[in-house]
């Protein structure tokens, strides 16, 4: 929509006797919320893998937040299990001849140099437990959705079981196929 169309409509709004200054000022308090929160996303252990292992299927997406996230133009939080998953997939991928023996070194010490806000799962450990029984998901799934709930920020994931799962019931959960 060019300027002139953007300023037609917002005139029609003026008009609208309904439509009052502080409602149009709610209005833009929701946009700039919007905004706000696809500032920072939880992102699980299936994202921060596609940025170690770029032949999988479907990395661009992983890529362009990773591209966001060096830009400072995107905040990454995870609870503080994801070292322990990421940890236990790089030697997992080296036995399976995934990479390289002499990859392995390298793969640990990009991630080590990645910056993501992990947070202490004993802050949320009751929600994570709380969802793992009422969800019927594994404690390290819960765990990141639970950190989403709580602040109420959306996790993005690419483990297809945990998506398909939950995404009827919890609002916070978004495919990485669907970030733009």
């Amino acid at each position: 929509m060019n300027s002139l169309n953007k300023l037609q409509d917002s005139r029609k709004i003026f008009k609208n006797k309904n439509v009052t200054t502080s409602s149009l000022y709610n209005e833009s308090k929701k946009e700039l919320e919007i905004k706000r929160l696809m500032r920072e996303l939880v992102i699980d252990a299936s994202v921060v893998l596609k940025w170690h292992f770029p032949d999988e299927e479907g990395n661009a997406q992983a890529f362009l937040i990773f591209e966001l996230f060096t830009q400072n133009n995107l905040k990454h939080s995870a609870p503080d299990l994801l070292d322990y998953e990421v940890f236990n997939a790089f030697p997992v991928a080296s036995r399976k001849k995934w990479i390289g023996k002499n990859d392995l070194q390298r793969l640990l010490d990009h991630y080590t140099g990645i910056e993501i806000e992990k947070m202490n799962i004993n802050n949320f450990i009751e929600l994570a437990l709380q969802i793992t029984v009422d969800c019927s998901r594994n404690f390290y799934d819960s765990s990141y959705l639970s950190l989403a709930q709580m602040k109420k920020i959306p996790l993005i994931t690419d483990d297809k079981k945990l998506f398909n799962a939950v995404q009827k019931n919890f609002e916070y959960i978004s495919w990485i196929d669907d970030f733009q």
